[in-house]
């Protein structure tokens, strides 16, 4: 078996991720098959969903929290070594209803990167172009020393997340701190600490691609 794909669908992308991922790769070795691949065949997450959804019963409309939880999900699958990903999906179904064995919906929860009808792009549009450029050609996965101090509480900050990669001889440094979808954009300071010090830094927005090149280095 070449590879082995799956449908991750979570309110918290990083909850039990890298304990599902492994295992998955417990059971395949236990198995016999060792060096199968991992792809993330589907995960998704709507930006707008009608009150009483299985997922969201309380609804939900935030195109920013669908862009959010679509790339903490790309990191965390570059982050746990999975092959492929991809989220679900390209438009939302609202052309015609939407119909399983068991119902029929006229407006089902919106999953789309481009809105249904008018086939405009959202938010998770511009966030899914934004990480295939950084993800893209060939990256890996790096052990760079590296963390992050913030003005948030201990409680926060402890839980950012980081990870390291290298691309085209080039050291890349990524961060987020993995908030409660629904509570919006939150602003903090945030000062990062790194064993290399950094030659020409820019700093990239994920959200909107804005690059950044007046980065402050203080200290080796």
């Amino acid at each position: 078996m070449d590879f082995f794909a799956y449908h991750q669908y979570t309110r918290t992308p990083e909850h039990h991720y890298a304990e599902t991922v492994k295992l998955l790769r417990k059971s395949l070795c236990e198995n016999g098959l060792p060096d199968t691949e991992l792809w993330q065949g589907e995960s998704g997450y709507a930006s707008w969903v009608f009150e009483g959804h299985w997922l969201f019963p309380e609804g939900t409309n935030s195109e920013y929290d669908q862009a959010a939880y679509q790339l903490r999900r790309f990191f965390l699958d570059f982050e746990n070594g999975i092959s492929r990903s991809s989220f679900f999906q390209m438009a939302d179904m609202w052309e015609a209803a939407y119909s399983t064995a068991k119902e029929s919906t006229a407006r089902p929860a919106a999953h789309g990167v481009l809105n249904g009808n008018t086939y405009t792009p959202k938010m998770s549009y511009f966030t899914l172009c934004n990480a295939a450029n950084i993800f893209e050609g060939d990256i890996k996965l790096g052990d760079l020393f590296f963390y992050a101090t913030s003005d948030c509480s201990t409680t926060e900050m402890l839980s950012i997340k980081t990870m390291s990669a290298t691309k085209c001889e080039k050291n890349l440094y990524f961060y987020y701190l993995p908030t409660r979808l629904g509570t919006g954009e939150i602003n903090l300071k945030c000062e990062l600490c790194t064993y290399e010090k950094l030659k020409e830094p820019v700093l990239v927005n994920m959200f909107t691609g804005e690059v950044f090149d007046e980065i402050i280095c203080e200290r080796d």
